[in-house]
């Protein structure tokens, strides 16, 4: 019984939380002059996602079914723009996207945290790179845009607290769909959907 005491406390201060730094600004809606006459049809390619953590390539820590949602989400953000349609087979335009995650962390300190039951807090940092090739269908390239922007996260007693509205998981996710989001007005403005032939 003991053992099961432990464990449960051990859950409940290994708490964390994570924030988003906003280097890149939040697009949240999409501004009124994104729009078009006629939807273009688009096939969207994730190429790679790729984990360092220190410099080293590292294996994800997210699921399949996580990953697989994410994709989604990011398919989500290009149908909201309202200019979009989904289409793998005969698409006007392919965007190329490929994510890139670069973790910085001390792992003494994250040791001490653990040891001292999360007394003494330690912290990460984690920088999301989006870079996306959007080609027309001769596979001519239209233009290329990386975005990027950094989640830290904080693991301490204290963010017990925090963890349910400042999950790590969701600054991520919030984070990467943003950047998408961010992607795809800068594509639209500096016009690379212009001279798709639909």
């Amino acid at each position: 019984m003991k053992i099961v005491y432990t464990l449960i406390s051990f859950a409940l201060l290994a708490s964390c939380a994570g924030w988003r730094l906003e280097s890149t600004d939040r697009v949240g809606e999409y501004p009124a002059d994104v729009k078009v006459n006629e939807k273009i049809k688009i096939k969207i390619n994730f190429q790679a996602y790729d984990v360092f953590y220190n410099d080293e390539l590292k294996e994800s820590s997210l699921s399949d079914t996580k990953k697989v949602e994410m994709m989604q989400a990011i398919k989500q953000a290009y149908l909201d723009t309202n200019i979009f349609l989904l289409d793998e087979k005969n698409p006007d335009v392919q965007a190329n996207i490929k994510i890139k995650s670069e973790g910085k962390g001390d792992g003494n300190r994250a040791l001490l945290s653990y040891f001292t039951l999360f007394l003494v807090p330690s912290s990460s940092q984690t920088t999301y790179t989006v870079t996306t090739e959007f080609l027309d269908r001769d596979n001519e390239l239209l233009g290329s845009i990386r975005r990027s922007d950094t989640v830290v996260k904080w693991q301490q007693l204290f963010m017990l607290f925090a963890m349910p509205f400042k999950y790590p998981y969701k600054a991520m996710r919030e984070t990467l769909i943003d950047l998408n989001r961010s992607t795809l007005v800068e594509a639209f403005r500096e016009g690379y959907f212009r001279e798709v032939k639909l």
